[in-house]
């Protein structure tokens, strides 16, 4: 857990907190809010204005919405939500007067794992019924004319979930959590690991030459940087079939870990313990498991 969210006694999050707005292109700003350390965006036109992402609860959402007028009398027509996770997700309450636009998977996401989500309502201090899902849901694409400027809204997923969408925006593409700058991606069982380099590859081929990124988390980051963390998963999709092939078990594969025998993973060791099962089990769903019990061993 980041050391941004803290923790009462009573394990709720008690860090709401809203930074600055930071202009990164004319008309494209951007705000990070606590807990979880996510970036908002603000794309301004000249007629009316849009809003990547929500914060995590229907009030910072509001604190968000009125942080708009800092920057901009256009008036707040749109709202995108990248993904169907808390902290870009449940401040959508807020807009529900507008138009919010969401990959059409995620009222289904909200709905999957009611335990869960109420165990993330209680630690932020809100209830269940709070949360709402896009009130305009997409499949494929939309297309926003704020006047002057369009913003295009791409689903790319499924990868870090079902329904990534990045915004773009003339040179800057909001990718939502399909990259992380300053931490490990997160590979969660609910992602598709397997597709998420296809998804990077996707945003670099929507992106005019030069584009400046904006992670769900981090500092803005280059083409580069986005080509660096799909050949990073590329590789750890390749690495773990291999040993699906080679008769490497998921246990002789965290086992290894730390050791001189691991292969040299692109992420950490802790993250490494958490991906390492996403990937065996995702491959063992599409009917793939080690044929042989071999352990990793030094060549």
């Amino acid at each position: 857990m980041p050391p941004e969210w803290g923790l009462t006694d009573t394990g709720r999050m008690t860090t709401f907190r809203l930074g600055p707005w930071n202009e990164l292109a004319e008309g494209v700003f951007v705000l990070v809010a606590q807990p979880a350390n996510v970036n908002i965006g603000l794309v301004v036109g000249d007629r009316a204005c849009l809003l990547v992402d929500t914060g995590s609860t229907p009030e910072q959402g509001r604190l968000i919405r009125a942080r708009v007028a800092e920057v901009t009398d256009r008036p707040l027509t749109h709202v995108v939500v990248t993904h169907a996770h808390w902290d870009h997700l449940y401040g959508l309450a807020a807009f529900d007067d507008v138009e919010t636009l969401g990959h059409e998977s995620i009222a289904a996401s909200l709905a999957q794992a009611p335990d869960a989500t109420s165990r993330q309502c209680a630690d932020l201090g809100i209830s269940p019924d709070d949360l709402v899902a896009p009130n305009r849901p997409f499949g494929v694409m939309r297309a926003i004319d704020l006047g002057g400027r369009v913003a295009q809204i791409v689903h790319v997923g499924p990868a870090h979930t079902t329904g990534d969408a990045i915004v773009i925006v003339d040179r800057v593409v909001f990718t939502g959590d399909l990259v992380e700058q300053g931490a490990d991606p997160s590979i969660e069982p609910a992602g598709t690991l397997a597709s998420w380099p296809l998804a990077l590859e996707c945003v670099l081929k929507s992106a005019a030459k030069g584009s400046l990124f904006v992670p769900g988390h981090g500092d803005p980051v280059d083409e580069r940087f986005v080509q660096r963390q799909r050949s990073d998963l590329l590789w750890i999709v390749g690495e773990v079939s291999d040993n699906v092939r080679n008769g490497i078990t998921l246990a002789s594969a965290l086992a290894s870990l730390g050791t001189d025998t691991a292969p040299d993973w692109p992420f950490n060791e802790a993250t490494m313990r958490d991906v390492l099962p996403v990937a065996y089990g995702q491959l063992a769903r599409e009917g793939h498991t080690p044929r042989r019990q071999l352990p990793i061993t030094s060549v």
